[in-house]
């Protein structure tokens, strides 16, 4: 399958972004291919939790199934008042995404996980946030 090219789509927060639960964050995407793996830029173009630094995207695709992992070129985060925290002095942590290309909507849709670890005294790895939802793009 062929995915060169510019792609536009949603993601949504689940459960454990508490009140941004459901709510969107929109992106563009454009996508380069060599044979099943695919590279690209994604940026984020409005909605809820908007960075405003581009993200690289390195995965690959099979028949119908699409996985790929997101990193902005920044951190970014919710604080406990629901703002947005950008740090530039820090990359983003990985986002996974994996999905199914619908040939009869010409979307792909499937979920996305992020799992952010630090390290105590450099050593202990600790979670420090878990995050899940859904994705969905489309040909722009």
């Amino acid at each position: 399958m062929d995915v060169i090219g510019k792609w536009t789509g949603t993601i949504i927060f689940g459960k454990n972004y508490r009140e941004h639960q459901n709510k969107a964050l929109y992106f563009d995407l454009e996508l380069t291919q060599n044979n099943e793996f695919i590279t690209g830029k994604a940026t984020d173009t409005g909605g809820i939790g908007v960075n405003p630094d581009p993200a690289l995207i390195n995965g690959k695709i099979v028949a119908d199934k699409i996985q790929f992992i997101k990193q902005y070129e920044s951190r970014h985060y919710f604080d406990n008042s629901g703002n947005v925290i950008i740090d530039k002095s820090k990359k983003g942590p990985e986002i996974s995404y994996k999905g199914t290309y619908n040939a009869v909507d010409q979307t792909f849709y499937g979920n996305w996980k992020i799992v952010v670890k630090v390290k105590i005294f450099g050593i202990v790895p600790i979670l420090i946030e878990n995050g899940t939802g859904t994705w969905r793009m489309k040909r722009k």
